[in-house]
């Protein structure tokens, strides 16, 4: 008789998960990768986790974060409730802010997020002249302790402004030599929009940089800077690179300036990332009706075939009270102020959270194919569109190949609950 071939060992095989398509594989996960994907795999592991059929997703990601502010709301006296209340109140709290109680904070608001499935995101961190760099140094500290489990990008965003003698672009030259992955912007608060483009795209491309900004974060159909952008974006090669939050002013514009934007945009292929819980919060306050919604255009700018994500933006600061670093959470809300309620329109939210976040980041080896780094959220759920109406909570949460979070995670390998948790 033939010597009988020895299944594959891995450390971690995840069984009958299934897939956003509907299809049920199992996962055989070594060395922080996915290794294997199919039925029934002929293959044990050091664990195996039983998804019995639930929804497996690559982990969400969350595009646009502020995690020096995260969960600051307490320490305000009065509540602010328009953007530049928020700006002015926010000003006055970090000038108090030690770099250990940023990072304690932002190590809360991470862990709140793993927890609920989300293995990568990216953070704006202010930096200007009275902070200075006490914020991202914080953050490469949290960056750090969060090593291999949630990829963390850093922002280095002048909230501020640029100031006419060059300092806080130094501060911003030196973050990047320092390790901030990308570098952020503010053009609508600026004197002169263009100009702030043009001098954050010149240490954008001195230091190889990608760029994040602020863009447009009005009620007005005034503020198009993203125009420029898009412009200078094709200009300087940078498509692809280059990613714009909030763009709250497009939903003030009339149809054809809308679409004329979009085209822009989608030719620049710039990313944009809606920020729904801070702008639904925020933006038309001062309307009389009828009251705008202060949301980028999603269905149109999805229509339009632009790359679209969303993010949590603020977890309780000066900017909302709101927040619990849920990607689905975000997502329900955003499907209710975008008349997104379709079955189709709720998996494409869910996309957003994932793929379409991962493309903005330009993650690499990010999904559930062979060679993808193992990152994965088993939602309490049967399909996206189950996922998101419920909020699903994380059964299980995989990051770097490792279980990490979940409800499950929290229970012991007894005789009841073998099945769900190591065996072998």
């Amino acid at each position: 008789m033939p010597e009988a071939v020895p299944h594959p060992r891995y450390e971690v095989v995840l069984r009958h998960a299934r897939l956003a398509s509907g299809a049920i594989v199992d996962l055989g996960i070594a060395a922080g990768r996915i290794c294997a994907r199919g039925p029934q795999l002929a293959a044990s592991g050091s664990v195996e986790l039983d998804a019995a059929g639930h929804l497996t997703l690559p982990g969400f990601v969350d595009p646009h974060l502020h995690l020096d502010k995260a969960l600051s709301r307490g320490e305000l006296r009065e509540p602010p409730e328009t953007l530049a209340e928020a700006i002015a109140a926010s000003r006055g709290l970090k000038a108090h802010w030690t770099e250990a109680a940023i990072e304690a904070r932002a190590t809360r608001a991470v862990t709140m997020a793993l927890r609920a499935g989300t293995t990568a995101l990216r953070t704006h961190v202010d930096v200007d002249l009275s902070y200075g760099l006490r914020g991202f140094h914080a953050l490469c500290r949290v960056r750090e302790q969060f090593s291999g489990q949630v990829r963390i990008q850093i922002v280095a965003f002048p909230q501020e402004g640029l100031d006419p003698a060059g300092k806080v672009e130094g501060l911003l030259r030196r973050a990047l030599r320092e390790g901030a992955d990308a570098i952020g912007g503010l053009p609508a608060l600026s004197p002169d929009p263009r100009v702030h483009i043009d001098r954050l795209f010149a240490i954008a491309k001195e230091h190889g940089a990608d760029i994040d900004m602020h863009v447009d974060e009005s009620d007005s159909p005034l503020d198009l800077s993203i125009e420029y952008l898009a412009e200078r974006t094709q200009r300087d090669g940078y498509e692809g690179r280059v990613v714009a939050g909030h763009c709250t002013s497009l939903a003030a514009v009339d149809e054809d300036t809308l679409h004329r934007v979009l085209a822009a945009v989608g030719a620049a292929g710039i990313s944009l990332v809606t920020l729904p819980s801070t702008n639904l919060y925020l933006q038309g306050r001062g309307d009389r009706p009828p009251v705008r919604r202060g949301l980028l255009p999603v269905r149109a700018a999805v229509a339009a075939g632009i790359n679209v994500a969303y993010g949590s933006d603020n977890i309780r600061d000066a900017f909302t009270p709101f927040g619990n670093a849920r990607m689905l959470e975000t997502g329900l809300v955003l499907g209710h102020a975008a008349h997104m309620g379709s079955p189709a329109e709720l998996r494409s939210i869910v996309r957003m959270a994932t793929h379409n976040g991962a493309r903005a980041l330009r993650l690499p080896d990010y999904g559930l194919d062979e060679g993808c780094r193992a990152d994965l959220v088993v939602l309490d759920a049967a399909s996206p569109e189950d996922a998101l109406v419920a909020v699903a909570p994380a059964l299980w949460v995989v990051a770097g190949g490792k279980p990490v979070a979940g409800l499950w995670a929290h229970r012991g390998p007894g005789a009841a609950d073998a099945r769900l948790y190591g065996r072998g």
